[in-house]
C-alpha cells in the first residue's frame, strides 16, 4: 500500500482521492498514517514533488517569465494542400501576475501584507450631550412648543 500512496501522491492526488482509489475511507486513510510510520512518509514524499512544482510555478507567476511559442508556417500547394514553408519562434513576455503576487506575500509576509488589521487597544466614543442633558432639552423643547401652541390659541 505504501508504494500505491506514493505513487497517488506524486501525481497530485487528495487525501481523499488516494483514499478512493486505494479504496478505503478518508477516516481508514488518516487512521493508517497516524499508526504506521511508513505509510504517512510514503505519502509525505510522493506530495513533495507537486508541491515543488507548484512552488516553481507560482514564482514565475510572481516574477513574470517568458515562452516561446513555436509554429508552422506553410503556404498552399498548386493542389490546395498546405505544404510547410519554415518553422516560426516567437517570444512572448508574460507579466507578473497581481493575484499570484498578493498570494504570495500573504503568505509570505502575513504580518505585513494580510487582510486582517489587528487593533489593540481601546476606543472611547463621547456623545455630544449627556442623557441628562437630552432629558432636558426634550423638556425645553416641549415648553417651547407648549407656550407656541397657547399663542396661536390666544389669536
Amino acid at each position: 500500500m505504501d508504494i500505491a500512496a506514493e505513487a497517488l501522491a506524486r501525481l497530485g492526488k487528495t487525501d481523499e482521492e488516494i483514499a478512493d482509489s486505494l479504496g478505503i475511507s478518508v477516516a481508514t486513510l488518516n487512521n493508517w498514517k497516524r499508526e504506521k510510520p511508513s505509510f504517512l512518509a510514503s505519502i509525505s514524499r510522493g506530495k513533495e514533488d507537486p508541491d515543488d512544482q507548484a512552488e516553481k510555478s507560482l514564482f514565475k507567476l510572481v516574477t513574470g517569465f517568458e515562452i516561446t511559442e513555436t509554429t508552422l508556417v506553410g503556404a498552399p500547394s498548386a493542389d490546395g494542400k498546405m505544404v510547410p514553408q519554415k518553422i516560426q519562434k516567437t517570444t512572448r513576455v508574460v507579466p507578473p501576475n497581481v493575484t499570484a503576487i498578493g498570494f504570495w506575500l500573504k503568505n509570505r509576509r502575513p504580518r505585513k501584507w494580510r487582510d486582517k488589521i489587528e487593533f489593540s487597544g481601546s476606543v472611547e466614543h463621547k456623545l455630544p450631550m449627556t442623557i441628562e442633558e437630552i432629558d432636558a432639552e426634550i423638556e425645553r423643547v416641549a415648553r417651547e412648543r407648549k407656550k407656541r401652541l397657547a399663542e396661536k390659541g390666544d389669536e
